[in-house]
């Protein structure tokens, strides 16, 4: 009897609750699994910056935090990113310009705030040191914001630029989207000003930003901040969500499509509003302005460019259940001779604006000498890149002499600027 007391005694506590057993087996299997996932989850999607440091604006849409730091984790890199006291990714400067200085103001988004690289290898510090010399001093100020459009761009210009009493205002236009940036009607993020479209020129009318919900979204994104997976959860559903509304705006490969979609067509009308009030304010700063095309990976590298190409395909088979041939034939893609810049190129001879397009540049770079001028698994500019772009810009304004005294330069013949040296 006592033995058999005894064996009864040792029965564990898991034996005599099976119920608690298994409930434990299973959360200790599904922590195991989120685990699993939250790791997976930041190999295959590497967080973005931590979304405190844009924070939302009721009149630019968003800024940077002004004196804020952080690291950024990119392609195996720690890349550390510091903001001045303004609130740009750059050095502090003074609105005072020294006697002699020359001055260049960049605008632009991502590519030129350049937060994929160390500020010492991004296009605007290179720039500086290219360009300076102990005759001619040049400082090199740099507005750019990740995401911004042209109209926020010409905002920034129009709040701030005229007080750095520049010489030369640069802006860089990413044409893969810009053009969606600064169309109400193609723009992924409402809560960015637009020019209203139903104030036609030469009427100027900035559509409120919707602050509450760029607030929302703003408090959203920081509650996602510490989790890959539930940052790659709220990708997926936000895609899943487009997908599903019915919608008229074009996919994602519609602006290389050879024949354009007319939203793209609105499109242009709105950015050469913008460049024309941006070139005229510019000028009336006594200063000139240069409009330089950044280009994208599938318009550079032939890989990319065919892996776009067969996307593109896929999609219209999807969507339509047609074959490829009728596919490449009725939505032919134009990447080796973008619509955008051949636009672009067109515009700016009508608004006689200085132009320096870059992808031939990039395409000799990458199709010659085979270098790689994007970061692995992503779209922006390695050092290689910034530095090529860099070396373009600068030989482009020794060229073009634009690095003269305030108010002081030649008439420029409005052709697109070569960046060789002249024969």
């Amino acid at each position: 009897m006592a033995e058999s007391r005894s064996g009864k005694g040792a029965s564990n506590r898991f034996e005599r609750h099976p119920r608690l057993t298994l409930s434990m087996v299973l959360l200790v299997s599904i922590g195991m699994l989120l685990v699993g996932a939250e790791m997976i989850a930041q190999w295959a999607y590497p967080s973005p910056p931590s979304p405190e440091y844009r924070v939302p604006h009721p009149r630019f849409g968003w800024v940077l935090v002004p004196g804020a730091s952080y690291i950024n984790h990119i392609a195996g890199e720690s890349v550390p990113v510091s903001y001045n006291a303004e609130g740009w990714r750059d050095r502090p400067h003074s609105k005072n310009k020294a006697p002699g200085v020359v001055r260049v103001l960049v605008l632009g988004d991502s590519f030129m705030e350049a937060a994929q690289v160390r500020f010492e290898d991004a296009l605007p510090a290179r720039l500086e040191r290219l360009l300076s010399t102990a005759e001619r001093p040049v400082e090199v100020i740099n507005f750019g914001v990740s995401g911004y459009g042209t109209l926020q761009e010409y905002l920034v210009f129009n709040a701030f630029g005229h007080a750095y009493q520049p010489d030369v205002v640069v802006l860089a236009m990413y044409l893969r989207n810009d053009l969606n940036d600064n169309s109400q009607e193609l723009s992924p993020i409402k809560t960015r000003p637009f020019l209203d479209p139903r104030v036609s020129a030469p009427g100027w009318r900035i559509t409120p930003v919707d602050f509450d919900a760029a607030q929302q979204r703003y408090e959203e994104e920081l509650r996602l901040r510490h989790s890959a997976l539930l940052h790659a959860l709220d990708r997926v559903s936000r895609r899943i969500w487009k997908k599903t509304r019915s919608s008229r705006v074009p996919t994602k490969f519609s602006k290389y499509y050879c024949s354009q979609p007319p939203e793209y067509g609105r499109a242009w009308g709105v950015t050469g509003r913008i460049l024309t009030r941006l070139h005229r304010d510019v000028q009336e700063a006594g200063a000139r302005l240069l409009v330089m095309s950044v280009p994208a990976v599938i318009e550079v590298d032939e890989d990319a460019m065919a892996r776009h190409i067969r996307k593109a395909a896929k999609y219209s088979r999807r969507k339509s259940r047609r074959s490829d041939q009728d596919v490449l034939r009725g939505d032919r893609l134009c990447l080796e001779q973008p619509p955008a810049f051949r636009r672009l190129d067109t515009l700016r001879r009508e608004l006689d604006i200085d132009y320096l397009d870059l992808l031939p540049a990039f395409r000799k770079a990458r199709r010659q000498t085979g270098v790689e001028l994007f970061l692995p698994d992503d779209e922006h500019w390695n050092p290689e890149g910034h530095a090529l772009a860099a070396r373009e810009l600068a030989a482009a304004l020794e060229h073009g002499r634009y690095l003269v005294s305030h108010g002081t330069y030649a008439s420029s013949s409005k052709e697109p600027l070569d960046s060789s040296p002249p024969e």
